[in-house]
């Protein structure tokens, strides 16, 4: 459940502040928020690439 919040945070905050979903003709999301937050955690923790330019882990700890 933890891992599940922190996805969706993560997400919600990229959609609202780095770079909208797009939204589809069908009026549907192109990602869901869950997936757009659990694809940026995963290549930042795979890779280390952190895009955000801030402390990811410091982020995480506020849920």
């Amino acid at each position: 459940m933890v891992a599940f919040v922190w996805c969706y945070k993560i997400g919600d905050y990229l959609d609202d502040n780095v770079k909208r979903i797009i939204i589809k003709k069908h009026g549907r999301r192109a990602v869901s928020v869950l997936k757009y937050g659990l694809d940026y955690l995963s290549k930042f923790l795979f890779t280390g690439v952190n895009r955000l330019e801030n402390n990811l882990f410091c982020f995480l700890s506020c849920t």
